[in-house]
C-alpha cells in the first residue's frame, strides 16, 4: 500500500485527490517450484481526502449518483477515472 496524492478531471470537473493505493496483482496459475499459484487481484484507491478544483460541488453531487445508480453492482464511472488516475501516478514515480 502507498499513499498517493494527485489530480485528476472527471466531465468538467478536476480534483485534487489523497489516498491509499494497492496496485493490481497479476494471477499466478503455478509458483516456479510447481506449487499453486494465487489468483489475481485488481488495484484500489481507499480515497482519504478529496477537494474539488474545478467545478460545481451540486452538479456533482447529481452526476455522481446518477452514475452510481445506473451502474448497481459495478464501479461506477466517477470511481474507475479516479483509479485510473491512481494507476497513472504510481506508475509514474
Amino acid at each position: 500500500m502507498k499513499k498517493l496524492r494527485f489530480s485528476f478531471n472527471y466531465a468538467e470537473y478536476s480534483f485534487f485527490v489523497s489516498g491509499s493505493y494497492v496496485p493490481e496483482e497479476k494471477e499466478v496459475l503455478y509458483d516456479k517450484n510447481g506449487d499453486p499459484g494465487h489468483p489475481g487481484s485488481s488495484s484500489e484507491f481507499d480515497l482519504e481526502h478529496i477537494e474539488i478544483i474545478e467545478g460545481d460541488l451540486l452538479s456533482l453531487i447529481v452526476e455522481v449518483q446518477e452514475s452510481i445508480i445506473n451502474v448497481k453492482d459495478s464501479k461506477s464511472d466517477f470511481y474507475i477515472k479516479m483509479l485510473e488516475a491512481a494507476d497513472r501516478e504510481f506508475f509514474n514515480e
